[in-house]
């Protein structure tokens, strides 16, 4: 700045001589003038002065080189943000993940974005290579889900009328081998009749907001893969579906006509999809349920029960069903009449008195008859496909033993689904399947017509 103001003041003392003489208008001008020239040179000057903050004489001498890859599977990102913003230098990176930014500094901080991803800062030294790898966003957009009527799939905010959608994860929180009863305490406004305890038979026994018919079938009709099923449902193998719509109000009538008065159940079994590679998978399940416990409610022990017995006897609450041939006597009964016959003795009547007083059934039931259930279950699926084909095949195997030791059931499932799409907008699917079924119920042939008279606890 010296230097210019020297030249400055020196073509200044030149003006004035050549103008002082020829007036004061000129000499103001040339004043104007010399201003202008005295800011261009200024300005000048600031363009070329280096920063003091930006490295050796101002220069973007050092180079940042590095990689950025997915965390997840190592594949290079392409097109991530790369920023230092202390010096607003970016970039981005190429197909490969490689990218290359000029910095001022040798050493700093560096910032990479990407959509999809969380974001990443990190310290760089500039002529050393980076390898960034970004962690996937966990914040992804919400899927649509899509329900079945069971002639066509839509989204859910399009479907009209009252219905309820059960996915594969809510749909399996429940172990049992057959569908409905995955369904309890599931889906709202539904009702379970549960007429045994091990097995529900060939009857449904489930209603979609109560019985709404008479006479007819009273239960809903079950749509497997857009069909009627007209089969047992307990030959569905749990394991193969993949979820479930249930309809439940008249918006189904007009689909499915009068057989759906009663609601529909919509099963939509898995099935491989195309292009797609070989995969295996294997489910099992083990359930043990104790057994009854049959002395959790109290009862009158046999021995205060054969004490009230004997006092009716005396009082001759009985004395009526003594000489008639068609009335059933307990044993006690029959000990006090041939006592009061004496067709026994005191002696002989009290012994045999005391010994039905030890008798307590529920010890020979939980020794005997009952038992901790057992089930198990195992499925295992191979699917596969190609652009024109898929193929899924399912095995699936149940075996239960229960509460009652001459109660037990197995099942067997094979399942293959093959799938051809010869057009883009045209497929079509073979599915067989093949079920096995060996049951072995409790009956009561062994029981006599007395434990079926009285069924209690005492002689």
């Amino acid at each position: 700045m010296n230097t210019y103001n020297i030249y400055i003041n020196k073509l200044w003392g030149y003006l004035r001589k050549l103008l002082k003489p020829r007036g004061a208008d000129v000499l103001l001008i040339s004043k104007v003038l010399l201003l202008c020239l005295f800011m261009t040179f200024h300005m000048l000057s600031s363009a070329q002065t280096p920063r003091k903050d930006s490295g050796a004489d101002g220069l973007m001498n050092h180079v940042l080189r590095g990689t950025v890859v997915s965390a997840v599977d190592n594949k290079p990102l392409d097109g991530v943000s790369v920023r230092v913003e202390a010096e607003k230098a970016r970039t981005s990176t190429k197909k490969d993940g490689t990218f290359s930014l000029s910095v001022g500094s040798q050493s700093g901080l560096v910032k990479f974005t990407y959509v999809g991803y969380k974001s990443q800062e990190i310290n760089y030294t500039s002529g050393v290579s980076i390898i960034v790898k970004l962690i996937p966003d966990d914040n992804k957009l919400e899927e649509v889900e899509v329900v079945s009527t069971g002639y066509q799939k839509i989204p859910k905010e399009r479907a009209t009328g009252s219905f309820e959608f059960v996915d594969n994860k809510l749909f399996n929180r429940k172990v049992s081998t057959d569908f409905v009863s995955r369904l309890e305490d599931v889906v709202p406004s539904i009702s379970t009749t549960k007429m045994r305890t091990d097995s529900r038979g060939k009857l449904l026994n489930l209603n979609v907001r109560g019985q709404s018919s008479m006479r007819s079938n009273v239960w809903p009709l079950i749509v497997l893969d857009g069909m009627p099923y007209q089969g047992d449902f307990n030959n569905i193998n749990p394991n193969d579906i993949e979820n479930i719509t249930v309809l439940k109000d008249a918006a189904a009538s007009s689909i499915w006509g009068a057989q759906s008065g009663n609601g529909v159940i919509v099963i939509t079994t898995k099935k491989a999809q195309f292009n797609s590679s070989a995969r295996l998978s294997f489910n099992s399940n083990f359930t043990i349920v104790d057994k009854p416990d049959l002395f959790y409610q109290p009862a009158m022990t046999s021995k205060d029960y054969i004490e009230a017995e004997r006092y009716l006897f005396d009082k001759g609450a009985y004395d009526y069903k003594l000489d008639d041939i068609f009335n059933r006597l307990s044993p006690v009964l029959l000990l006090l009449k041939d006592a009061r016959n004496n067709e026994i003795s005191s002696t002989q009547l009290e012994l045999e008195l005391g010994k039905l007083k030890e008798i307590d059934s529920r010890k020979d039931f939980s020794k005997y008859i009952y038992r901790k259930a057992v089930k198990q279950q195992y499925s295992a699926q191979l699917t596969a496909g190609s652009a024109k084909f898929s193929n899924l095949f399912s095995v699936g195997f149940d075996k239960n033993l229960n509460q009652v030791v001459t109660s037990s059931n197995e099942r067997l499932n094979l399942r293959n689904y093959f799938q051809m799409k010869p057009l883009n907008n045209l497929s079509f699917g073979i599915d067989m399947r093949v079920t096995e079924v060996k049951n072995k119920e409790f009956g009561y042939s062994n029981l006599n017509q007395y434990q079926l008279m009285f069924g209690g606890n005492y002689p």
